[in-house]
């Protein structure tokens, strides 16, 4: 079968353990030779194991709700549009979101993938009172988070969103197609992702975001923006913001440790840790960071 990619015909063949939990199971991923994407082939039918609510990160509930004083005064910090310094400084992720998709305090904020809603709660509480979540996996009801599946969103949304969760999806053509029936007109789509670079040259199989089984689909900016204009998007904007956790997460891996429970202080000096993230912030700046920010919108809609 050629690559849904490039239809390229020549692939390599690799075979990665899940290390994360620390299962060690092998599974098989599928290199393109002409995009260079990678493809989970083994997919298990039943991927509820890799997925524990008390282990998987995106799960966690570590959020604490402020009370309602600072809740107003954080409001009044961010202002219409919810630009300043004090967001950019206390809040890197949600002045990313601002900046990357133009979102405003009355958007309507659609966050796929979302796992306990943290990231949803956050945006609440900063006054982004129609951010939601979407998680068919959510557990326990969380607040603003619907348990359903993309096929049955309905209504426009300003903002649509994926923070490393696109790459789980088995579908990711079928994904782009359904955001872009429910993506207002001017609406723009954000998807952080890992990116097939450096840290795939270097640790190949070991790599932390390789993450098998989880990680069914792997793109290198190229083979994203392919996928993104064969399916009605054009990409606007591309920002490298990948961590140092490339380094120390795939340091573990080729040791044959595993990263779930792990005190990575115990493995790395504070010397090493802060080696580890200015090669990160130098590979960001180089374009060959191991993760990025893709802006989207439709290829029909805007420039």
């Amino acid at each position: 079968m050629n690559c849904m990619i490039c239809n390229a015909a020549e692939f390599r063949i690799h075979e990665a353990r899940e290390m994360m939990l620390g299962v060690k199971a092998a599974f098989i991923y599928r290199e393109c030779m002409g995009c260079s994407c990678l493809r989970l082939m083994n997919i298990p039918e039943d991927m509820s194991p890799f997925y524990p609510n008390d282990a998987y990160y995106s799960f966690s509930t570590g959020f604490r709700q402020a009370s309602g004083w600072k809740q107003a005064l954080r409001q009044a910090i961010l202002g219409i549009g919810g630009r300043g310094h004090i967001i950019r400084r206390s809040y890197p992720l949600v002045n990313q979101i601002i900046e990357q998709t133009g979102a405003r305090c009355f958007s309507r904020i659609l966050d796929v993938g979302c796992g306990s809603g943290s990231l949803v709660r956050r945006l609440r509480e900063l006054g982004f009172k129609r951010a939601t979540g979407l998680d068919p996996f959510a557990v326990n009801d969380p607040p603003y988070v619907r348990r359903c599946n993309l096929n049955e969103i309905d209504g426009e949304w300003d903002v649509v969103m994926f923070h490393h969760s696109f790459e789980h999806m088995e579908e990711p053509a079928e994904t782009l197609r359904a955001v872009r029936r429910f993506l207002a007109p001017d609406g723009r789509l954000l998807i952080r992702m890992p990116v097939v670079n450096w840290a795939w040259k270097e640790y190949g199989t070991n790599w932390v975001a390789l993450d098998a089984p989880r990680h069914i689909w792997l793109h290198t900016e190229n083979s994203f923006r392919m996928l993104a204009a064969k399916n009605g998007f054009k990409v606007q904007q591309v920002i490298y913001d990948s961590s140092e956790l490339q380094f120390s997460g795939s340091e573990l891996y080729r040791r044959g440790i595993p990263l779930h429970s792990v005190d990575r202080a115990i493995y790395f000096s504070s010397l090493e840790i802060e080696k580890f993230r200015k090669n990160a912030d130098e590979l960001n700046a180089r374009g060959l960071g191991d993760a990025a920010a893709f802006t989207l919108l439709s290829s029909s809609k805007g420039s």
